[in-house]
């Protein structure tokens, strides 16, 4: 088990990234399944979600904290490290908007109870 595939090893494993929408994630709280990550190339971590209300598919990108070193790849809050092996498949409360400047960002998750029915 790996904490995330490469691009390539993704697209070989079968999985579509491009098949989720990065510039436009839904502002305020939803829920959403993360499906798989891929190591991005900015020092980041792409997560990739299916809402559970919509079916739509989302990327969103974790970061390292610029005040701490280390392997911990997180949303702004810093409270759950998508980096870690087997949350793939796990449900998660997040909070997405867009930053100051107008572009996609992700607030903060909270790992729930996996829906049986969409929200």
């Amino acid at each position: 088990m790996t904490r995330a595939f490469s691009y390539d090893k993704a697209i070989a494993a079968g999985l579509e990234p491009r098949d989720y929408d990065w510039q436009h994630p839904p502002e305020g709280s939803w829920i959403g399944r993360l499906d798989f990550k891929v190591w991005g190339q900015a020092a980041n971590l792409v997560c990739y979600f299916t809402e559970i209300s919509t079916g739509r598919k989302f990327r969103l990108s974790a970061f390292r904290p610029k005040t701490r070193t280390g392997s911990r790849y997180a949303p702004r809050d810093g409270a759950i490290d998508f980096s870690a092996e087997g949350i793939d498949g796990q449900a998660y409360r997040l909070q997405t908007g867009l930053n100051p400047k107008g572009n996609p960002a992700w607030f903060s998750a909270e790992q729930i109870e996996t829906p049986t029915e969409p929200t």
